[in-house]
């Protein structure tokens, strides 16, 4: 019954969202000056940056929704003629893709389905507006000939919103996605009917898909020895970002904490791969400095990696990857990250 209940009030939520236009010019982001909490919760709120509170909102409504729980085998068979391989998330924890296959080794159809994608002003007056399945909807194509695709999004407040992307098979000049794309959202209703991940339709279930990766910021901060506040940037990404000191005018450099889907980063340790050996509480990952001068270290490691994904003698399990000016830095960052998520 509690459930239904949460059910209930999160989809009302959701299509509340829906009817939010783009907004108009927002006030000027500040570093240092988040919005002050109520004084019961002064010290668990996450010190979110000024302007960011309506994504970080958005972001905690669209992580109850499961974006593989959109899917459906049985449409997608329907609607290509083709035959469905496994539903499985991309690197992201908000997306899934479905493929398809006319035969062994013969791929056709991908359907990819994301929530919480940037979808603001601009890419709505660029694409088309339509009504699919009493909602509205905008679409767009793409018409290169090595990577053919549409995409209907669905608004979910004024800037994101939840898409599908259909993308035609290589070879095969007169697949047209579109139809493809609107045949689907009509037999499956992935945009419309929203699976949330409470009602347990897919497997495995992945705790972080629940957790805001901007929650560990009090510990982040306190760890690096600064003030600061999050900048959430996607559902599953947070920027934390130090304010700049009395001595030095400018900010420390970001750190960057992102959640999704990965190979066992300690299968990936080993003579060749490039990558440094790293321990956060007792769990192996791997560490490479990226870019150019300055480089940056990106830190990854595994997490609850007994819900696997077996694919193709490898494994896929949920990752926490982290950004910083250096590896020392992301593994002291990752290491406040695991303690966050150990004591929630």
């Amino acid at each position: 019954m509690i459930d239904l209940i949460l059910r209930i009030i999160i989809t009302l939520i959701l299509a509340g969202l829906e009817s939010l236009g783009p907004a108009g010019p927002a006030e000027p982001p500040t570093e240092s000056a988040p919005p002050e909490p109520a004084a019961s919760d002064a010290t668990d709120a996450v010190p979110i940056a000024r302007g960011r509170e309506p994504a970080a909102a958005v972001f905690s409504l669209l992580r109850a929704v499961d974006p593989c729980g959109l899917h459906d085998l049985a449409a997608a068979t329907r609607v290509t003629g083709h035959r469905g391989d496994q539903i499985r998330p991309t690197e992201s924890l908000a997306e899934c893709q479905l493929r398809l296959h006319r035969a062994p080794g013969e791929p056709t159809w991908t359907l990819t389905t994301r929530v919480g994608v940037n979808y603001g002003a601009a890419p709505r007056q660029a694409a088309v507006l339509e009504e699919v399945d009493g909602r509205r909807a905008y679409w767009d194509e793409s018409r290169d000939p090595h990577a053919r695709s549409c995409t209907y999004t669905r608004p979910m407040g004024a800037d994101y919103g939840i898409s599908l992307t259909a993308e035609a098979p290589l070879g095969e000049p007169n697949a047209k996605p579109c139809p493809v794309a609107r045949a689907y959202l009509t037999a499956a209703r992935p945009l419309t009917h929203l699976v949330l991940r409470l009602e347990k339709k897919t497997e495995p279930r992945f705790a972080l898909a629940a957790v805001d990766p901007c929650a560990a910021t009090h510990d982040v901060l306190r760890t690096l020895g600064v003030s600061g506040v999050a900048h959430p940037e996607a559902p599953y990404r947070c920027r934390i970002q130090p304010d700049p000191n009395h001595v030095d005018p400018d900010p420390e450099p970001s750190v960057t904490i992102s959640f999704g889907i990965g190979t066992d980063p300690a299968e990936l340790v080993g003579a060749g791969t490039g990558h440094q050996p790293v321990t956060v509480a007792d769990h192996t990952g791997i560490a490479v400095l990226v870019g150019p001068e300055p480089q940056r270290c990106e830190l990854t490691v595994g997490h609850d990696t007994d819900a696997a994904i077996p694919v193709n003698h490898a494994r896929l399990v949920q990752t926490i990857s982290i950004g910083a000016a250096s590896c020392g830095q992301a593994t002291t960052v990752a290491d406040a990250v695991v303690h966050t998520l150990a004591t929630r």
